[in-house]
């Protein structure tokens, strides 16, 4: 009985430790199957709020395409790359499982175009976001008469200032006008 009592009375202590070095192996045995399942892998990628872009100049953006596992996306390098693409204002990622991604995104919208040498558009609130590439042809209105100077980072304050006013006064304008048109 002293084998036998020595094991019995370690017999809980045993299954805990069996219990405590299990869940690691099959946490990661888990992870794996998931990482590998096709039944993870991406079949359905739904963009919404595009109005100039299509679905696939975001996906593109946002560095995805169907294949990959859902679950290997990196949701945050996602939206940090769609909101370099010039077009677009803002953006959300998110994953529906078990095989969709869910991009949403919010596009700017031009209301003019701005004359610094080279041709920029502005969007309503004054923000210059795109450079007009040759062979674009936008119908915008454009306004003149500032230089490249004045919205540089090292500009006084004053004179960035005042620049970024009479931007936002020239939208301002363009506004009124459009209602009594």
């Amino acid at each position: 009985l002293g084998i036998l009592g020595a094991f019995g009375r370690a017999a809980p202590y045993l299954v805990i430790a069996l219990f405590v070095a299990a869940v690691p192996l099959l946490v990661m045995h888990g992870y794996g199957f998931v990482m590998r399942s096709p039944n993870f892998n991406i079949k359905h990628v739904h963009v919404e709020g595009q109005k100039r872009l299509t679905s696939t100049q975001v996906m593109d953006a946002a560095g995805v395409s169907q294949g990959p596992n859902v679950l290997s996306l990196n949701l945050e390098d996602a939206v940090k790359q769609l909101i370099q693409h010039p077009w677009i204002a803002s953006a959300k990622v998110t994953r529906e499982l078990p095989d969709r991604l869910v991009i949403k995104i919010v596009e700017r919208e031009a209301v003019a175009q701005l004359a610094l040498g080279a041709v920029y558009l502005v969007d309503r609130k004054g923000e210059i976001f795109k450079r007009v590439d040759s062979g674009e042809n936008y119908d915008w209105p454009v306004f003149t008469g500032l230089v490249r100077e004045d919205l540089e980072e090292d500009a006084p304050a004053d004179r960035a200032l005042i620049a970024r006013r009479l931007i936002r006064g020239g939208i301002t304008l363009l506004d009124s006008w459009k209602k009594i048109d």
